[in-house]
């Protein structure tokens, strides 16, 4: 649930905030281990930047110049993956330890039927979602288009469930001023900077300098992921790539590496560095919506799904088809 509503919004802060206001006093009231809880919450709320849509992915297709749909495409398989591998270490971690997830009350629990009439809740956010990535993959749309499409079903969806109220417009047109402002600044600067770095060349002497070095490529890319990783816990994703981007992607681009490839471990490392202490993203929003933690707790409880994440980076490395195979049907 938390990867699938953070693919809608398609932002961690939103995601995490949201269900760390609504799921975590649920999953409490169930006697769940607040540590495995916040995790979970924050390592599924990361997921929105990797799984399309994402506002990160839209942002390296502009700096890169590769497909927005393609980008997208590529990321869905590793989103995936990556959710599995964290329910497969929350059902590990609760059989061995059950208090961590103790059982509902038999008078509590669903039948099967109930729990698949439940799915409907989920048909319409799925659909949206459907309908986003269809449009931009069949070439309907591009992705500016493409997140008009997402908006007008997002209204129309709230519309059929008596959502559309005042308050709620209200809400919406503050929260996209509030975010649109902070990101068209950061996009002035960025753009600015970018433009220092193509008029004075520097990005291109920059890839000259790596590809007429005796310096194994592998080991080139192994240096930028980790500078990305240390970026992330201590800056936004979005600055870290705008920062990075004019001088890195030449350079990959000259060592013959496949930038959508790239771009979905690019959006890897994004997800580690929002968990990543002492600065990601993601933990002072948690510490933000649940002001009773301490920040040693959320410190803490983020470390396992960190070392999923980077198993999932590394298995995309390794076999690159996990990202790519989708783009290449075309």
């Amino acid at each position: 649930i938390a990867s699938i509503f953070a693919a809608m919004v398609g932002i961690t802060s939103v995601a995490t905030a949201t269900l760390g206001m609504v799921a975590r006093p649920s999953m409490l009231k169930r006697n769940y281990d607040d540590k495995l809880t916040v995790g979970v919450i924050m390592a599924g709320g990361t997921l929105g930047i990797l799984i399309p849509p994402s506002i990160v992915m839209i942002v390296y297709a502009a700096e890169s110049g590769v497909s927005a749909g393609a980008l997208f495409m590529a990321g869905i398989v590793p989103g995936i993956l990556a959710a599995i591998l964290f329910i497969i270490y929350c059902l590990v971690l609760c059989f061995i330890r059950p208090k961590k997830g103790p059982n509902i009350e038999k008078a509590e629990r669903f039948t099967w039927k109930e729990k698949f009439l439940s799915l409907k809740s989920v048909f319409l956010p799925l659909l949206i979602i459907f309908l986003v990535l269809g449009s931009i993959y069949l070439g309907v749309a591009t992705p500016t288009e493409a997140g008009a499409v997402g908006s007008v079903g997002s209204l129309i969806a709230a519309g059929f469930r008596k959502k559309l109220t005042y308050e709620n417009i209200k809400k919406i047109f503050t929260m996209t001023v509030r975010l649109n402002g902070m990101v068209f600044w950061i996009l002035i600067g960025a753009v600015a900077y970018a433009r220092i770095v193509s008029v004075t060349g520097v990005g291109q002497h920059f890839a000259s300098m790596i590809t007429e070095a005796d310096v194994n490529r592998w080991l080139v890319l192994i240096m930028m992921i980790i500078l990305f990783l240390i970026a992330g816990m201590f800056i936004d994703t979005v600055a870290a790539l705008l920062i990075t981007a004019p001088l890195f992607i030449p350079a990959l681009n000259a060592m013959g590496f496949d930038l959508i490839w790239f771009g979905v471990i690019f959006v890897i490392c994004c997800c580690i560095g929002s968990l990543t202490p002492p600065f990601g993203i993601s933990i002072f929003v948690m510490r933000g919506v649940a002001p009773d933690l301490s920040i040693q707790k959320i410190y803490a409880a983020v470390w396992p799904f960190v070392f999923l994440l980077a198993i999932t980076m590394v298995l995309v490395m390794v076999f690159p088809e996990i990202a790519i195979w989708l783009p290449n049907l075309e």
